[in-house]
């Protein structure tokens, strides 16, 4: 309701899994995507302590032609526990695992 220009709405993804450090409890999580760029903005789960966490992801700038969010924080309980505010970023090019001894 309400989409337009100005305010292009959010896709939501659930997923549910069983979480093996949790001995396979089930654990929700949610997604949030702009529906205008696909960029994820929001993740949403409460943690195995019982806390209500919000990973606020934003600021998605283009570097080198790859999009990466200049701003990640993390909510607990409605408290802000952590910001990562980036002042630059570089993208190099990827390379194989086996060059770290992976397959």
């Amino acid at each position: 309701p309400g989409k337009d220009s100005k305010d292009p709405g959010i896709e939501i993804v659930q997923t549910t899994y069983a979480d093996v450090f949790r001995d396979g409890q089930q654990v929700v999580k949610t997604y949030w995507f702009s529906s205008s760029t696909k960029l994820l903005g929001f993740v949403g789960y409460v943690s195995a302590s019982g806390a209500e966490v919000d990973i606020v992801i934003d600021d998605w700038r283009d570097v080198d032609g790859e999009k990466v969010p200049f701003l990640i924080e993390r909510w607990q309980n409605g408290k802000l526990v952590m910001r990562l505010k980036l002042s630059s970023a570089t993208v190099t090019a990827g390379t194989e695992d086996g060059t770290f001894g992976g397959n």
